[in-house]
Parts: structure tokens; C-alpha cells; sequence
């Protein structure tokens, strides 16, 4: 379909051209199919003639996509703004609705993409989630997949609870407080090398088990990580170094003040999932006054 796209552009920019007042140019298509995707009812109409110079709309009565997106219906994105040429396509002022999984979305994005060099550049800057925001900006090309992910003030609680209707999994503990804020980059290569990095800011956390016996208070943590991988199967390699600053831990019978004994943790470690290996080969806690511990861990 690459190919084809740059005829469709000239087409589309001859249009810019020559259509002045004329109705919107529709493209509809049954259905387009990938491995592991599907479009049905994709429809795209182009108006050259608006006031404000040519705007776009692109309807999609359905889009089934790879996990954790899956099911998409009456997905509709329309940009306020375009620009056309026979090198690239631009999207501005743009916003995308639609039910996803169920629960409808709204929020702006922009993109723009480049013909020949067949590279998208996307933007959604403000994802209303957990009660704050997440941006994703990114490219995608013959680099692979690139993108920025970025949350904001976002609820534990709900972050918590999402997890959970993911994985399908109950938790034994309740998240009561607590926000996040976290900055990360991924690299998705052609060749199936996967690379990310990472930081996370943990605050005022606050958690208990239903016995009483497990709980937290006013916790506050840093996380920086970095995964790298050879391929989604492959062995993952990992650096990790977690810092709670302030709060407390209570595990029957011991309670921790890290606000008195701050505590540092750092690891490298190599996860082996389709073997079920975790190896540690490197690991260090620091928490001035009661604990200096360092080694390496294997599993059998």
C-alpha cells in the first residue's frame, strides 16, 4: 500500500488546487486487514472548499488492534486543519473519539506524514487518564518505533485498578493514595531489539491488606529503570535504582521510617520469561544506621 500512497497525495494536492467551494472528496473502504489488525469501514472525506482552509475527517466503524488497545468502535478523527502535498500530509488541530474497550475517549493529537521518506510523526498531548494526563509523541518509520510516554498527577488507586482488570489478576492489597508522575522513551527496531528507559516519582502512597497486618504511609519514591532486549521473547537485561525518601511501612510486628532512614536500592538483572530465569548478578541496599547489604541472586 506504500507505493500507492504517494499517487493518492498528488492526487489530493491537484485537488487542494484546483477545488475551490467544490464538496468534500470521500474515500470509503470495505475493509483493511493486517496480521494481527483489522479496519472495517474505514472512511476518509477531504474538504478543500471549507472557510478556513481544507479540514479532513477519518471514520472507522470498527478497529480491532493487538493488545492493550483491542477493540475500537466508531472511531472518528478529525483534524481542523491539513496541509497537502506530494510529499507529505499534515494533520493539524486535530481530535480523535471513539469507544475503546467499552469507555469513550476524546482527546487532541496531530500528526504528519512524510512520503518518501515513509515516516509518521505523531503527537497527543493530552490523554485525559487516572484523574491526570498522559502524552505519547513519537515517530514511526524506517528506524522502527520511537515515542515518548509521559503521565501526569495520575491516581494510584485507578492505575492500580486498571492493572488489575488487565491482567485479570485480584489484589490482596488497596491502594488508598497516592499519585504518579513518569517520564519515559521506548525504541522498537526493525530487527526486533527493544530498548526503553525510564523515571518514575511515587507520592504520598498509602496501602493496607485486609488483616491490617501489611500497610503504608505517606510514602514517597523514586524509580529510574532501563530494559533492553534482543527481541520480545528474548532475555530482557535491567537497571533498576528505587529511593524512598519519606513515610513508613508497617509489616507485622515491624515498622520502617524511611523518613529517618531513607533507603537506596540499586540491581542489574536478566529475565529469561520463556524460561521462567530471573538472575540478579548484581545488588545493593543502602539505609544509613540499619542495613549494608550487597550480592547477586540465581535462580534454579
Amino acid at each position: 500500500m506504500n507505493h500507492l500512497l504517494p499517487k493518492f497525495l498528488l492526487v489530493l494536492a491537484l485537488g487542494a488546487h484546483l477545488a475551490h467551494g467544490a464538496e468534500p472528496s470521500v474515500i470509503t473502504i470495505e475493509s483493511v486487514k493486517g496480521p494481527n489488525w483489522s479496519l472495517d469501514m474505514f472512511r476518509l472525506a477531504v474538504d478543500f472548499g471549507a472557510a478556513g482552509g481544507p479540514t479532513a475527517e477519518l471514520d472507522i466503524a470498527r478497529a480491532s488492534l493487538p493488545a492493550p488497545l483491542g477493540e475500537l468502535e466508531r472511531l472518528v478523527i478529525r483534524c481542523g486543519r491539513i496541509q497537502i502535498t506530494p510529499r507529505r500530509f499534515e494533520c493539524a488541530e486535530g481530535k480523535l473519539s471513539g469507544t475503546v474497550n467499552k469507555a469513550y475517549v476524546e482527546f487532541a493529537l496531530g500528526f504528519t506524514y512524510r512520503v518518501f521518506d515513509r515516516r509518521l510523526d505523531f503527537d497527543l498531548p493530552a490523554i485525559p487518564y487516572a484523574d491526570g494526563q498522559v502524552r505519547i509523541k513519537g515517530r514511526i518509520g524506517g528506524a522502527g518505533l520511537r515515542f515518548e510516554l509521559r503521565g501526569a498527577s495520575l491516581a494510584l488507586s485507578a492505575v492500580a485498578r486498571d492493572l488489575d482488570e488487565a491482567l485479570d489478576s485480584a489484589r490482596d492489597i488497596t491502594v488508598d493514595t497516592g499519585s504518579l508522575d513518569f517520564d519515559s522513551r521506548w525504541r522498537f527496531a526493525p530487527d526486533g531489539a527493544i530498548r526503553a528507559e525510564g523515571h518514575a516519582a511515587v507520592r504520598d502512597l498509602a496501602f493496607n491488606d485486609p488483616t491490617g497486618r501489611f500497610a503504608a504511609e505517606a510514602l514517597n519514591m523514586d524509580l529510574d529503570i532501563e530494559v533492553a532486549s534482543g527481541s520480545a521473547e528474548g532475555a530482557w537485561e535491567t537497571d533498576v535504582k528505587i529511593k524512598i525518601g519519606t513515610g513508613g511501612v508497617y509489616a507485622e510486628p515491624v515498622y520502617v521510617d524511611f523518613s529517618e532512614h531513607p533507603l537506596v536500592l540499586t540491581a542489574s538483572a536478566i529475565i529469561e520469561p520463556v524460561a521462567g530465569r530471573i538472575e540478579i548478578p548484581r545488588f545493593h541496599v543502602t539505609q544509613p544506621e540499619v542495613i549494608t547489604l550487597s550480592g547477586r541472586l540465581v535462580s534454579s
